[in-house]
């Protein structure tokens, strides 16, 4: 398992390299509309594939998490890899918005180009991002990344929440109006404060804490991700 876990994150980090190779590249080059459009889908597949080690990552961390068998050191090894990983995307994401917005904000209005295929994509994205920002607050538990109460623990600071509040996040709650938004956003801020409330908790070192903390985090989180099943349903509808 260890060795699996370390294959993806190693694999991650490869993608997410070739992902900023590619956005570079754009921002570089004068490109026709169907030649961004090209590396549009491109960057869409590669990011995909991200999300999806992503959430191969996480569940590797919670096996090696139960795992008794498995040191402390071990693990603290693996979700350094991964941290590394997850803030060099956090890095793209601030360096790359003007030529293409990614992570949460996956859409390629900076280039003009959008395809019904980038909405479809919204709840993924969304459900993959709530996933590495569960693996990071593991990591701030064990001492591996240092987050900030404000900043990681508020809806509106985070990737998912600026994307939500933008013009194109609101367009896109219109265009899908058939949908509850309120009960996601909801379950969304809530998720957020918890977060919020876990990185304080493990700042004080009160353990007890941190870990009901997190019981309610996963209770919340697997709602969430039933509210996401719908989104995706909805858009697969094309907002019927």
């Amino acid at each position: 398992m260890v060795q699996i876990c370390q294959k993806n994150v190693r694999q991650a980090n490869n993608q997410v390299k070739g992902l900023k190779a590619k956005i570079d590249y754009i921002a570089e080059k004068e490109l026709s509309r169907e030649e961004k459009e090209q590396f549009l889908d491109e960057i869409q597949k590669l990011y995909q594939d991200i999300l999806d080690n992503t959430i191969k990552i996480s569940e590797g961390v919670e096996k090696l998490s139960t795992s008794k068998n498995v040191l402390s050191k071990t693990i603290d090894e693996v979700m350094s890899m991964i941290i590394e990983t997850s803030t060099y995307i956090d890095i793209i994401s601030e360096e790359a918005y003007e030529q293409l917005l990614i992570s949460s904000y996956l859409h390629a209005q900076a280039i003009s180009v959008y395809t019904a295929r980038t909405e479809q994509m919204i709840a993924d994205i969304i459900e993959k991002e709530l996933d590495r920002y569960f693996m990071r607050l593991q990591a701030h538990v064990r001492g591996i990344d240092k987050l900030d109460p404000i900043k990681h623990g508020d809806f509106k600071n985070s990737l998912i929440g600026q994307w939500w509040f933008s013009e194109e996040g609101n367009n896109f709650r219109i265009r899908y109006s058939s949908y509850d938004f309120e009960k996601l956003q909801s379950g969304l801020e809530q998720l957020f404060s918890l977060g919020r409330s876990i990185i304080e908790a493990v700042d004080r070192g009160e353990e007890g804490e941190v870990d009901s903390l997190f019981q309610k985090f996963r209770a919340i989180l697997r709602r969430v991700k039933l509210d996401l099943d719908e989104l995706k349903e909805v858009l697969r509808e094309g907002g019927k």
